[in-house]
Formats: C-alpha cells, sequence, structure tokens
C-alpha cells in the first residue's frame, strides 16, 4: 500500500502545477488484483497536502480514504492515534469522518477504510460531481483541493473498483 501511495504521491507532486485529479490504475503483484487510487495535491502552497482514495477490485469495504501532510513524522512524537477531519464538496453536507495515523515516507499521514467510516462511499460520489472545491478541515486549518479533473478521475476509479464476478445461479 505503501509503495502504490508513495508513487503516486511522486506522480501528483510532479505535476501539482496542473492540480487535476489522478488516476493511477494496477495490479497488486502479491494476487493480481486490480487496484485503483485517485488523488490531487493542495493547490498554490510550497509544502501541500494530498488527499486521495484507493480501492481494490470488489472489495468495496476496504476502499481507503487517505489524507498526506508536508509535515514530517518524529517516530519519538506524541501523536494523537486518530484523527477527527470535516470533508465538505462544493457546498454540500459537511461529512465527519475519523481518520488513523500513519507514516508515510517519512510524512504524517491519516487512513481510514469503508468498513470503518461507510461514509467514504457518499464522499467519493460527491467528489465526482464536484464543480468547484474538496474542503478539509482538520484541527485548527482547512485544506481546499480542486474538483478540476475530479469527474474523469472518479469515473475511472469507480470502473476498477467494481465487483466484476457474477454472482452463482
Amino acid at each position: 500500500m505503501k509503495r502504490a501511495l508513495l508513487a503516486a504521491a511522486v506522480i501528483a507532486a510532479a505535476t501539482s502545477a496542473h492540480a487535476d485529479w489522478l488516476f493511477q490504475g494496477g495490479e497488486d503483484p502479491l494476487d493480481d488484483q486490480k487496484i485503483g487510487f485517485i488523488l490531487t495535491v493542495q493547490e498554490k502552497t510550497p509544502r501541500p497536502f494530498i488527499i486521495g482514495f484507493k480501492c481494490w477490485q470488489g472489495e468495496k469495504d476496504e476502499t481507503l480514504l487517505i489524507l498526506t501532510t508536508p509535515l514530517p513524522h518524529n517516530a519519538g512524537g506524541a501523536y494523537k492515534d486518530e484523527v477527527d477531519v470535516v470533508v465538505r464538496v462544493d457546498k454540500g453536507e459537511k461529512r465527519d469522518v475519523s481518520l488513523n495515523l500513519i507514516d508515510v515516507d517519512g510524512k504524517i499521514a491519516f487512513r481510514v477504510s469503508a468498513e470503518r467510516e461507510p461514509v467514504i462511499h457518499e464522499i467519493i460520489k460527491e467528489v465526482g460531481a464536484a464543480k468547484n472545491r474538496i474542503v478539509v478541515g482538520i484541527a485548527d486549518q482547512i485544506i481546499t483541493f480542486p474538483a478540476k479533473g475530479s469527474a474523469n478521475a472518479v469515473r475511472k476509479f469507480n470502473t476498477t473498483c467494481e465487483d466484476t464476478k457474477k454472482p452463482a445461479t
């Protein structure tokens, strides 16, 4: 998971001047299962936050919401294990989500699965319909992400993630 996240973050950082939502698809090297990842980078800042979602084909509850920060993770630091964030797409409903703290390549990041926070699926749907912005409130900080390219990225993401197995008859 970390490798895919880092690869996607590198792609995003390299193209952050465009600030479009990006899609990256592939296969899990351990079981050949299709995976999808979408993300975007905070605009107009030299040390941006990145928001993304990751899925595995046919594993809806495993879908992840990931928020990476530009802040270094101090292994000896005293951090909360969990942080509450608010996500709002355009002028839509505010969505409360609790994220778990993780270390991604020495940076503070947060993630949670749809199994624990089913509202993630609603957020992805709203991101796909976004016209202007995606806003994340964390602690005393408001982080704004662009909506440009989100519809196309979410469409590809959903196509990759859908369960293609036919039910037994």
